[in-house]
C-alpha cells in the first residue's frame, strides 16, 4: 500500500491514513455497491458497527465510480446512488467539530476519467 496515491498524499501532507479499499466495488448495482458496507468493521459479515466518533479524520477522500462505467454519462441513478453516498459519509461525520472535508477525486482508475463529468454534476 505505500506505493498508493493515498499513501504518496498522506506523506506529501504528513498527515495520517486511515484507507478503506475494496476492489471491484462502486455505488450501483453494475458492480457492488458499497453503501452498505461502509459503516462496518468487518465488511461482508455486517457484525461490527464501525465507531465514527473513535476517529475523525480532517477529510474523506472518495475515488469511486469506475467500476459504474455503464452508468455514466450523465446517467440519474448514478448520479442519485452517488449522492446517496456523499450524504452517508456527510452523515456519519455529522457531530464532527470541525465539520470533516469529503472531497470526490475523479479519474486514476481503470476506467480512467470516465466518471469524472458524473462525479462533477454530483
Amino acid at each position: 500500500a505505500y506505493q498508493t496515491w493515498a499513501q504518496q498524499l498522506s506523506r506529501m501532507l504528513s498527515a495520517d491514513s486511515l484507507v478503506e479499499a475494496v476492489s471491484g466495488y462502486g455505488v450501483t448495482n453494475i458492480s457492488h455497491p458499497i453503501q452498505g458496507y461502509i459503516d462496518y468493521v468487518n465488511g461482508h459479515r455486517r457484525q461490527l458497527r464501525w465507531d465514527y466518533s473513535w476517529y475523525t479524520p480532517a477529510a474523506v477522500l472518495i475515488l469511486i465510480g469506475a467500476n459504474d462505467v455503464f452508468y455514466h454519462s450523465h446517467n440519474s441513478s448514478f448520479l442519485s446512488l452517488y449522492l446517496e453516498l456523499l450524504n452517508q459519509v456527510a452523515h456519519n461525520y455529522r457531530r464532527a467539530s470541525p465539520a470533516v472535508k469529503i472531497v470526490n477525486v475523479c479519474g486514476g482508475s481503470i476506467n480512467g476519467l470516465e466518471p469524472c463529468g458524473d462525479i462533477i454534476l454530483a
